[in-house]
């Protein structure tokens, strides 16, 4: 089972989200705020495959959570989700951070996470081959 952890400071919106990803199949750790992912991040042994992050949240936004977790532990897949469409994404890799807007629906939230999974075990597979 594939963990994501989820970051959301609205109550409503991280409830639906978790509901659906767990109905699809995955496992996940919730945040309600910057600090507290920092915090569960580094503490996890096992680290998700994939961190959804609201831009807005209190204590830390999601692009200083971003930024930290790019600069301390090299996390390869991040998906910030936002109401705000003139987010200036560009300090980014974009192989490493996608954005998408709110509101989103279902479909696309799945085919988001999906797309970005599907990445990352290619990336991986490409890694192993070259190391034997």
């Amino acid at each position: 089972m594939k963990k994501i952890l989820l970051v959301e400071d609205d109550v409503n919106i991280r409830t639906l989200f978790r509901k659906i990803l767990i109905a699809n199949g995955y496992g996940v750790i919730e945040a309600t705020n910057g600090e507290e992912a920092l915090r569960l991040y580094k503490k996890l042994e096992e680290k998700p495959e994939l961190i959804i992050l609201d831009h807005l949240m209190p204590k830390k936004s999601g692009l200083e959570v971003t930024q930290e977790l790019l600069k301390q532990y090299s996390h390869k897949n991040i998906l910030i989700i936002t109401g705000y469409p003139n987010l200036d994404m560009e300090c980014f890799p974009e192989e490493t951070v996608k954005l998408r807007l709110k509101p989103i629906s279902v479909d696309d939230f799945l085919s988001e996470i999906q797309s970005i999974l599907q990445v990352k075990n290619c990336n991986e597979s490409k890694e192993k081959l070259e190391v034997k």
